[in-house]
Formats: C-alpha cells, structure tokens, sequence
C-alpha cells in the first residue's frame, strides 16, 4: 500500500502483490517507481508499453518499400514500354511500336521528331523514355520523359496507381498530361 492509506476493492490488491514482487512498497524503487505504482501500474508493464510505442512510432515514420514497376506495360495504342532497375533508379525502353511501320516510307518507325537532327533516324523499338527515375515517396518515381511526338525530354514522374496499373504523367509549358499502362508481364 502506498503510505498509510487505505484502499478497497481490487486496487488494494493490486498494491499488496506488486510490494511483495518488489520486496516491499518503493523499496529502492525511486519516485518514478512510487508514482507509477499510485496508478496501479507496474513500471515494468509501463516500460513495456513505452518501448511498444516507440517501435510503433519508429515503424510508422518508416517509408513504405516502393512497388518494383520492372516488366512490360501497354500503352494505350497496344505498343510496350519495359521498364527495369538502373542503378537505384528505374529506366525505360520502348519494347513495341504500334504501328511498326511509317506509313509515308513503309519502313521500322524513327524518331523523326527530334530536336536533334543527328537523333532523327534512330528506330524508336528499344529507345529510352524514362530516363533516370528514383523513388519520390510510395508507388512514385521522379525523373525525366522523353516525348516521341515533340522530340524532347521532360520531367515527369511515374506512379503506381494498383498491382497491375501505372500511370506516367509529366508538363510540358504549364500543359499536363498521363497515360495508364497495364502490366503484360
């Protein structure tokens, strides 16, 4: 019992085994041990619930693991992008092109549209389109876009929208956009 007061009911208890687990009421204990048992609560079972809340809070500021978005996605116009790990970033190529062919020269589809002359006559199949992407918090990854219809590179980003969907999506001169990929494999 705490001091010479005296409790009723179950508390009273409480106290009685607690002193004989201790060897006595606060003996050597300290007066956090003495204030902690007026609760009724042993400062063993206290110190537990502390070092509990303090693993929960370590776990919670945690970041998640990002999603691994390595495989082949489709586009919206049936072509593939794969995407893979480079580094600690992820990368991708175009896997497929739709249509395979230019319809004005009946021949494999360049990158007519590069701002870089000396780049215009590079088959799109295996040309890169994300370029350097790194984790920018759960299912996102930042880094740059390469835009086959205008022929540059943009910043952008790609975020896991579920198990089987991303989404890549960028600005261009204040004008945003995206695309959904599915996942083929």
């Amino acid at each position: 019992m705490v001091g010479n007061a005296v409790r009723s009911g179950p508390r009273q208890n409480v106290f009685r085994q607690s002193d004989r687990a201790w060897g006595g009421p606060d003996q050597d204990r300290g007066l956090h041990a003495r204030a902690v048992r007026r609760r009724g609560v042993a400062p063993r079972v206290e110190v537990s619930a502390v070092r509990t809340a303090v693993a929960m809070l370590a776990l919670a500021g945690a970041a998640p693991a990002a999603a691994d978005p390595s495989g082949v996605w489709r586009e919206k116009d049936g072509g593939t992008i794969r995407i893979h790990r480079c580094g600690g970033a992820i990368c991708g190529r175009l896997a497929t092109v739709l249509p395979r062919l230019d319809p004005a020269t009946g021949k494999p589809r360049t990158d007519k549209n590069n701002e870089d002359a000396s780049r215009r006559n590079r088959p799109l199949a295996g040309l890169p389109v994300l370029i350097d992407m790194r984790p920018n918090g759960a299912g996102k990854w930042s880094g740059r876009l390469y835009d086959l219809d205008r022929g540059k590179v943009f910043s952008g980003n790609l975020v896991e929208v579920g198990p089987t969907t991303i989404r890549i999506e960028g600005c261009a001169l204040g004008l945003c956009g995206g695309e959904e990929l599915r996942r083929v494999r």
